[in-house]
């Protein structure tokens, strides 16, 4: 008993299991006939629904359904309709799928017509004019219905007119089928296929056409018509006019199925973009806007709309445009807003964001520049989204916007949109264009060069160059995991250039007999070929030192090598960055630079180079040993170099210069003694050696140290002087500044003092002008330096020691060129000029420097300050305090040529005439008698001035002038006397 009771559970279970089973299967079949019927597809619906009979021969929904087909198929025209509608709607297999359905036994005379014509249609659609002309006869036979028959007519009529030989047959068939039927549409059918096929063209087609819709204004082709009409219109025309187009929006309200109205439409949109006219454009979209949105349409009217007024904005100006742009703008948003589930949103929002686009080109056409990025703005953020939609072709607008941005002064937002797109197609060729334009703004626009040098990095890592090599070892090189040639040649220590010579092939073929773990080319990938940076890294890097941006320049010099660690240009990276150190007296730094370059370039063609500017380093260190071996390395390695003369004569003047060394670090030596010494350092190390930097250092020692000794006057002025061959200006005049306020009694006082007017004088010239001669005064930076003294993890990358020091030697910058305008300092550094020569003047009246003083004085008003009255009053000072000296002699005759330049003559020919009979014999005596023959010229007193050319012809026959001055002379012979 208890095994019952547990059986029967058990078995009750498996038999609802096994229905549940059934139940299902029987629903997934009866799934799959509903979806066949759909689709037409009554053949495979039936064996679907037999499926569900075998399973169920109760099933109430497969039983009913097959009853209702046989049905059908036994008396019913209803089943023949549909298959009509199928070949109607252009779906001739679906219709033979059908109709192999119906059994015959059971259809009456006029349903196997019907039949046969159907076949017969079918055979049509699939153009075999033959094989229907027997099921058109047979339906003309069999049919009782007259109607039927003038049908079967129709089609046997259609069949003929499809081969040549039966042409004519077949149009006498459809002109009695006009003739004799009563049914409408079976008139304008036999018509519209007269029609097409009597082959008509032009103006004689179009004149059919329209008789044919005014006789058949409800032909079932109409819609077939008016597009056939508009296209012969536009052919006609040679344009796309206002007719044509009503002719589309008439096919399209005929059209009675999507595929008639996917054609019109489809028509549409390809006769917008031929329009060029704006009214014509204008009435379409007005037209188009009337439609009322109530039949099924592939493209919305409204959208073609939108695309009429895109064109409109394209092809007009002005305010016709910008009203067509605002328009298009309102139309996308309402296609949106009333079809928020449309396939086609994207696409509409695409054409929103257009004309926001359109919008902004066209007020900054109108110089409405704040408008006109307004909505630039709010064209970026709409192809923005729809590049995250997945719209690919919104990234090239967005480069685009960028470029238009850019060329408008808006650096900022094209790099913002050169980003988004270089990081939205990161491994294609859209990302590289945009991130080489993003570093080109860094660099151009935004004077960001490090950010610049940042992103070319990231460049060169994603978009590695393409170098030029012969295919084959290209492939080898690749075939072995390597991108290009230059990546090889890197990961072998070889020299970067990117040609493949034989020392790379050498290592090739090395590296080929060991590699065993080759990739398969057919697993290769094809990254996308980026162009060269390294020249440009390394001219941003230049072009900072040019601009005296120094911590920038090395910091872009190391970005360099470490990206091309044997690029052949390493050499010259670690040179610059050198000399950067060197200038900014951060010798240390400089000495560890020359060091590298010597040590990784050894044959480099600028390594020796870093041998004697090294040792000046070491030098202005006070490294005599250090200075000295690297002189004797350089003349023993590059004996025959053009500077071999110069390591040679600072080897020498060495040796002299560690005595008085030697004798310096003595501390019991007197103050005499030991300012002597040092000053005699400072002399070989400024005269013998031409290093001023390290002998201003020493001068200033002796000036501070020992001021009451007799070299502090000459320490001062000799470190002014030094500061003035370097166009440290400021400086310079700070020292000899410093000689006249401890020194006022000294030799030199009047020196100084005119020198410091003569350092302003040189400032001023520097100033006025900046070529690449003062190219150290262009770069001269306090704030430059003391960001790169401050920067100490920059310098440690070369001497591990380095701290915070300030400058000994270029303190203080003047940095003349951050402050006020140029021509203003300019006229100041002059006018400052003429008050410390006038200081001269005051203070040291019997000295050497005052009569230099006041004919600096007057040279600065006749050449910098064009004030040629100034310079008169300053050269008659010079001629009364000191009648006898040359620089009064140059100032008599420059006051005689200035009188002349003004027209004041008299005062000329009193002044010349003086000094011709002062100094008769002068250099600039010729000068001085044609500018009196001038003065006679001008005053029109002919005698005199024939005088004059005479006796210059007489005293300087060989004159350069002699030739012209006779033909003067005859001239004046024979027209003024």
């Amino acid at each position: 008993m208890k095994t019952i009771v547990y059986i029967v559970p058990a078995l009750l279970a498996a038999t609802i299991i096994q229905s549940f089973a059934r139940e299902t299967e029987i629903e997934r079949h009866l799934a799959q006939a509903d979806e066949h019927w759909q689709q037409f597809d009554i053949s495979a619906a039936v064996a679907e629904w037999q499926q569900v009979l075998k399973l169920d021969q109760e099933n109430a929904k497969a039983g009913q359904a097959l009853s209702k087909l046989d049905s059908a198929f036994e008396n019913s025209d209803e089943f023949l309709d549909v298959v009509s509608g199928l070949i109607d709607r252009g779906l001739p297999a679906q219709a033979q799928s059908a109709l192999a359905q119906w059994k015959r036994p059971y259809a009456s005379r006029d349903q196997q017509a019907r039949i046969m014509i159907l076949h017969g249609r079918i055979a049509l659609a699939n153009r075999r004019g033959q094989e229907a002309l027997p099921f058109f006869a047979s339906a003309e036979t069999v049919a009782t219905d007259a109607q039927l028959v003038q049908r079967a007519r129709l089609g046997r009529g259609k069949s003929l007119i499809l081969a040549s030989d039966t042409k004519r047959e077949g149009i006498m068939l459809l002109k009695r089928v006009i003739a004799e039927s009563k049914d409408a549409n079976i008139r304008s059918d036999a018509a519209w296929i007269l029609i097409s096929a009597e082959q008509l063209q032009g103006r004689t087609r179009i004149a059919s056409i329209k008789q044919y819709l005014a006789n058949y204004p409800a032909s079932r082709v109409k819609s077939e018509a008016h597009s056939e009409l508009a296209a012969l219109l536009e052919t006609d025309h040679g344009i796309v006019s206002i007719p044509a187009l009503e002719q589309r929006l008439t096919a399209l309200a005929a059209a009675d199925d999507l595929k008639r109205r996917t054609a019109v439409c489809r028509n549409m949109q390809a006769s917008v973009s031929k329009i060029a006219d704006t009214t014509v454009l204008k009435w379409f979209a007005d037209e188009l806007a009337l439609l009322p949105p109530t039949r099924e349409t592939p493209v919305p009217p409204r959208e073609i709309e939108a695309l009429a007024l895109e064109r409109m904005a394209t092809v007009s100006r002005g305010t016709h445009a910008l009203e067509a742009v605002r328009r298009l703008q309102r139309v996308s948003r309402g296609l949106i807003a009333d079809n928020p589930l449309d396939e086609r949103t994207q696409r509409w929002r695409s054409l929103e964001a257009k004309g926001l686009l359109m919008e902004g080109q066209l007020l900054l056409m109108e110089g409405k520049e704040s408008d006109a990025i307004n909505a630039l703005s709010k064209a970026s953020s709409q192809y923005l989204r729809l590049l995250q939609q997945g719209d690919r072709t919104a990234g090239q607008t967005l480069l685009r916007i960028g470029r238009l941005l850019e060329s408008r002064g808006r650096s900022d937002g094209a790099a913002y949109h050169y980003g988004l797109v270089a990081a939205a197609f990161r491994a294609e060729k859209l990302g590289a264009e945009s991130l080489w334009r993003l570093a080109m703004v860094y660099r151009e626009k935004l004077d960001r060069p490090l950010k610049a040098i940042e992103i070319l990095q990231r460049y060169h890592d994603l978009y590695p160059p393409s170098f030029r090599a012969s295919s084959t070892s290209l492939d080898r090189i690749r075939s072995l995991g390597y991108s290009d040639v230059a990546s090889f040649q890197g990961a072998q220590g070889l020299k970067v250039d990117g040609v493949l010579g034989t020392r790379t092939l050498e290592f090739l073929k090395i590296e080929e007999d060991t590699f065993r773990e080759i990739l398969d080319s057919s697993g290769q990938l094809s990254p996308v070929r980026g162009k060269m940076v390294h020249k440009v890294v390394f001219d941003i890097a230049a072009s900072l030192s040019e601009r005296g941006r120094f911590r920038e320049s090395i910091s872009a010099y190391m970005t360099f090598l470490s990206m091309y660690p044997g690029h052949s240009l390493g050499d010259d990276a670690l040179l610059a960055i050198a000399r950067l150190f060197k200038e900014n007296d951060l010798f240390n730094e400089s000495v560890a630079a020359y060091d590298r370059l010597m040590e990784d370039y050894p044959k480099g063609n600028l390594t020796s180079h870093a041998y004697i500017e090294a040792a000046y380093c070491y030098e202005c260190l006070g490294e005599w040993e250090s200075a000295t071996e690297l002189y004797d390395l350089y003349l023993k390695k590059f004996p025959r170099y053009n500077r071999a003369s110069t390591a040679s004569a600072n080897l020498a003047a060495l040796r002299k210069l560690t005595r008085y060394a030697d004798l310096v670090s003595e501390r019991d030596l007197p103050d005499s003694k030991m300012a002597d010494a040092l000053y005699e350092m400072g002399r070989i190390l400024y005269k013998d050696m031409g290093n001023r930097q390290k002998a201003v250092q020493i001068f200033q020692e002796v000036a501070g140290r020992f001021p009451k000794t007799y070299q502090s006057p000459d320490a001062w002025f000799s470190a002014g002087a030094c500061l003035l061959h370097e166009s440290n200006f400021e400086s310079a005049r700070d020292s000899f500044t410093s000689l006249i306020r401890n020194h006022a009694k000294s030799r030199l006082a009047d020196d100084a003092q005119y020198w410091i007017g003569h350092t302003l004088e040189y400032q001023a010239d520097a100033l006025n002008e900046l070529n690449n001669v003062r190219v150290t005064l262009k770069k001269r930076s306090a704030a430059e330096t003391s960001r790169l003294r401050h920067d100490l993890t920059l310098r440690r990358n070369f001497w591990p020691d380095a701290k915070e020091t300030s400058a000994a030697w270029h303190e203080p910058h003047p940095d003349i060129l951050r402050s006020g305008h140029i021509r203003d300092k300019v006229r100041d550094n002059f006018l400052e000029a003429i008050r410390s020569y006038r200081l001269v003047v005051a203070r040291y009246p019997l000295g050497d420097m005052a009569q230099k003083a006041l004919l600096q004085i007057g040279s600065i008003y006749t050449d910098d300050l064009k004030d040629p009255d100034s310079a008169i009053e300053a050269y008659r000072e010079l001629l009364e305090k000191y009648p006898g000296s040359t620089a009064a002699v140059d100032a008599q005759f420059a006051v005689g040529h200035h009188y002349l330049e003004k027209g004041a003559l008299d005062k000329a020919e009193r002044t010349i005439t003086l000094f011709l009979s002062s100094f008769p014999n002068h250099a600039r005596a010729s000068e001085a008698l044609l500018n009196l023959a001038e003065c006679h010229r001008r005053k029109k007193e002919w005698i005199n001035a024939l005088d004059s050319y005479q006796s210059f012809v007489n005293r300087y026959p060989a004159h350069a002038k002699a030739g012209k001055i006779k033909e003067e002379i005859e001239w004046v012979k024979k027209y003024r006397f």
